[in-house]
């Protein structure tokens, strides 16, 4: 059984950056964000070595290590932590921590530090088992190919999760789900709540085609007391609570009140909409206010979720295109599909339905065009994209740069020694010295599935 490693820090883009150095040098890895998800992995898969932060919320590196040897008292761990005072330090000596390692860390010290514990594998080995562990695929790899540790039960079948920031933000509903009645969550507008409605039910095993949906600006029916009073064992005991900016503070009370006299099994899941957390005259109930700042999740826009929202792209045209009995790929065009990615949904995934549906509705001429969908977008009352409409070739490209920018940003190096490192073949590379010099590095992105 191959030796593997996993990765706990709190901050995603740490997380990500150890994560991705460790596979470089061919180590078998997962990571996480939450100590109670690398904990729940610890204890069903176990690893023969844990890199952890140690300033972390609710959970420090100390307590996660206290927990962590309970499970396994042999685990080596190794805290990668900023400046840790002397009292943290004999804290943590007095546990029997393995190592401590300060941030900034110095790479080529880390790599050895870990060779003590685990072993690399051999290139061949390595992707051997990358491809293994996306098959029995427990952890879900990311963008980049990295494996991030899931909590929730299974894999999204509603709510498109192929985005990390998706993948966190499922983790922590999942476990406010398992820890209290009340969920809050900071949402922008346009959200696919139902969705994510029908996905809760289905982890709590409850009935996904008949949800209790509550918009608190409108009054109390008795139906909806009656409803709220007694379980029905045909509708799903997950409730869905909005309308919250519309609401005045009396009615808002009075929803709250009869949320408290509810019985324990519903589990309410409330969706507050980001402008109700600006600062200035409170448009919501000052105590309710108070604990939404305490503990509620934050639930990513679309376009900060590309992944996904490729994901619900094709969805919604195989949707349309068996309603209309023609293949998919006859609904839309290459320049249409990149003008769909290059833009930034700020009305997300509401927006995205309707937009779709009204392209849809163009087809019987033919594929839509960029143009076309461009004329959509602008009619949504919204701007459409700026500038030239992009082929798929050039959004790609025009991506590739800007992250390929803000890599060299963080990591200070040399283009040619990134790409490298990346595993970019030389040919591909060149002789370039500017991300916008490369040509596509990955031209086979251009090629549709068979």
């Amino acid at each position: 059984m191959p030796q593997k490693i996993l990765v706990l820090d709190d901050e995603e883009n740490y997380a990500k950056m150890l994560h991705s150095l460790l596979e470089q040098h061919n180590f078998l890895v997962d990571s996480a964000t939450k100590p109670e998800v690398a904990l729940r992995a610890l204890e069903e898969r176990g690893y023969d070595l844990v890199i952890s932060d140690y300033k972390m919320p609710v959970m420090d590196g100390a307590d996660f290590l206290q927990k962590a040897r309970q499970i396994n008292p042999d685990l080596p761990v190794i805290l990668v932590s900023g400046l840790m005072n002397t009292p943290e330090l004999v804290k943590v000596a007095n546990m029997s921590v393995t190592l401590v390692l300060e941030k900034p860390i110095d790479i080529e010290n880390f790599l050895k530090h870990v060779k003590r514990f685990v072993q690399p594998l051999g290139e061949e080995e390595f992707h051997r088992q990358k491809s293994l562990q996306s098959a029995q695929s427990e952890a879900i790899p990311d963008d980049e190919g990295r494996s991030y540790v899931r909590s929730y039960p299974a894999a999204s079948r509603y709510v498109a999760d192929a985005s990390v920031a998706m993948q966190m933000f499922l983790d922590d509903i999942w476990l406010s789900s398992r820890e209290q009645a009340h969920v809050f969550i900071q949402a922008p507008g346009g959200s696919e709540f139902e969705l994510l409605l029908r996905e809760i039910s289905r982890w709590q095993k409850q009935p996904v085609d008949r949800l209790i949906l509550v918009n608190v600006s409108a009054e109390i029916s008795p139906r909806m007391r009656q409803t709220l009073g007694e379980p029905s064992p045909d509708c799903s005991t997950v409730v869905g609570v909005c309308g919250y900016a519309h609401a005045s503070f009396d009615r808002q009370e009075a929803w709250v009140d009869l949320f408290r006299e509810a019985p324990e099994s519903f589990q309410f899941v409330h969706l507050v909409d980001d402008s109700l957390f600006a600062e200035g005259p409170p448009r919501i109930n000052p105590e309710l206010k108070d604990l939404l700042q305490e503990k509620h999740s934050v639930w990513p826009p679309l376009r900060e979720r590309l992944s996904d929202l490729a994901v619900y792209v094709q969805r919604l045209l195989a949707l349309h295109a068996e309603k209309m009995g023609l293949p998919e790929r006859s609904l839309i065009s290459g320049n249409a599909l990149s003008c769909l990615l290059g833009y930034k949904w700020p009305g997300n995934y509401r927006e995205l339905a309707d937009v779709i549906r009204r392209a849809v509705a163009l087809t019987k001429k033919g594929p839509v065009t960029g143009s076309q969908l461009s004329a959509i977008l602008a009619r949504t009352g919204v701007e459409a994209p700026e500038g030239p409409l992009l082929t798929l070739k050039e959004y790609l490209r025009a991506e590739q740069t800007a992250l390929l920018k803000l890599m060299l940003h963080d990591c200070d190096e040399e283009l040619g020694h990134l790409l490298e490192r990346l595993g970019v073949e030389r040919a591909l590379a060149g002789a370039a010295r500017k991300p916008e010099d490369l040509g596509l590095l990955y031209p086979e992105l251009l090629t549709p599935p068979a």
